[in-house]
């Protein structure tokens, strides 16, 4: 989403984020010069953390998004050499739910617009608005919707348009039923996180693709959707659900009244193939993200965080850092979709190894 905050003329892209506390990066705070906000600091006893916010209080003059003004702005600051591939998303903040609270919003994810205002009836599409309530979470006004998976597992998910993925649960007990009771329908795989903002560690997580007979939220039935569940602790909700999700939909979002509207465009069709492996850009490298067990590249010796030197032939050296970002962004193709083989060279023991792997069916 494009913004304007006091002391630019500049339009910034900001991230549209209904899971995090708004956000304003070093690089945006230089630029505006501090005669445009107030800075509050604070004690912190996980200072030496490796994360990426700074122990600090932002209260920005003002900030436009469109003609809608907002003023004295409650933000936190974040570091930009902490922001890691972030950055290439946007390298100057979050406009988070303590803004989009104060009016209500529709998104149109196949149209790539947003439409803001203080009258929700008057939107054209009112009519058409299938309504779910929610609860916000406990320490923010995130929403927190009911879900179902195969009519029998209750859900609370938390509703994070800035998650790029579909319906992903953290629950070591969700896990532990589905590995040992659904093994048909379940595939087992490892993941490094890709994004290490908050100081998560950097250890291998295993988790499961599930492929569900149907996901239920409110009247909506999605059917035979695949969903992940990792094997960790739970916390006061059992996942989250986000944009992979969201974009066959029309979104609008009634903080004031507590609840999300849905407008269905199209049914949700997750891709079953795979080459068994998936890899992130990070800085100048690229690193194999997950791996699924049992598959050629796990049983070929490829696994989470492992280096590479080339896909198809295109060395990683050759890559500038517009590529790196596009490749974060999933604009990079080193393939056509109807390709059938991947070709990887990976880094291991100072040495190039090539693997050449077959893409299948997951289900």
């Amino acid at each position: 989403i494009k913004v304007k905050v006091a002391g630019s003329e500049k339009e910034f892209p900001f991230i549209f984020d209904t899971g995090a506390q708004t956000v304003l990066l070093d690089s945006l705070l230089n630029e505006i010069g501090s005669e445009n906000y107030q800075s509050f600091s604070f004690s912190d006893k996980s200072d030496g953390a490796e994360h990426a916010f700074n122990n600090e209080l932002i209260s920005l003059h003002q900030l436009r998004i469109g003609e809608v003004e907002f003023n004295d702005i409650g933000a936190i600051s974040a570091k930009n050499s902490k922001w890691g591939m972030l950055n290439c998303v946007s390298s100057y903040g979050i406009v988070g739910y303590n803004i989009l609270q104060t009016f209500c919003t529709q998104i149109d994810y196949k149209k790539r617009e947003i439409t803001l205002t203080d009258n929700i009836e008057k939107l054209p599409n009112y009519g058409q608005i299938q309504w779910i309530d929610y609860k916000p979470s406990i320490k923010q006004e995130t929403p927190i919707i009911k879900a179902a998976i195969n009519d029998s597992i209750k859900l609370d998910l938390f509703f994070d348009t800035g998650n790029s993925g579909g319906i992903n649960l953290n629950s070591s007990k969700l896990y532990d039923i589905f590995v040992r009771g659904e093994s048909a329908n379940t595939l087992k795989y490892f993941s490094k996180p890709s994004i290490r903002i908050r100081g998560e560690n950097d250890e291998i997580k295993e988790s499961i693709v599930l492929n569900t007979s149907n996901v239920t939220i409110g009247d909506i039935i999605s059917k035979n959707i695949n969903i992940g569940i990792s094997n960790v602790p739970g916390r006061e909700f059992d996942g989250l659900i986000g944009n992979k999700f969201f974009e066959n939909f029309i979104i609008t979002l009634d903080y004031k009244n507590k609840r999300i509207g849905f407008i269905q465009q199209q049914n949700m069709a997750p891709d079953n193939s795979t080459f068994g492996v998936s890899y992130v850009a990070s800085k100048t490298k690229i690193t194999v993200s997950s791996v699924f067990e049992n598959s050629e590249a796990y049983n070929l010796g490829i696994r989470s965080g492992n280096e590479l030197y080339s896909i198809n032939g295109i060395k990683v050296s050759d890559l500038n850092d517009d590529d790196f970002c596009k490749i974060y962004r999933n604009e990079y193709q080193f393939q056509d979709s109807q390709d059938s083989i991947l070709t990887l060279e990976i880094l291991k023991d100072e040495k190039v190894i090539e693997y050449v792997l077959n893409k299948y069916k997951k289900f």
